[in-house]
């Protein structure tokens, strides 16, 4: 089923992605299966290139969720 809900997402999306990396499939049941550790990787990566007072809210968030 993931091999066909992945091309599938790549075809909708198009032009709108620039690297077909940057579709994460995810379960919320089963973090530690498929994308979630690429996903939550990306997401911190991003908060790096955010203005000091983002990155900070971002931070507290990281704290959560990696405690959760």
């Amino acid at each position: 089923m993931l091999t066909k809900i992945r091309p599938n997402c790549l075809e909708s999306l198009g032009d709108l992605l620039t690297f077909d990396e940057d579709v994460f499939l995810i379960s919320s049941h089963q973090p530690n299966k498929w994308h979630f550790s690429r996903l939550t990787q990306a997401i911190f990566d991003a908060v790096i290139m955010l203005p000091e007072q983002e990155s900070l809210t971002l931070g507290v968030l990281q704290d959560l969720v990696i405690t959760s």
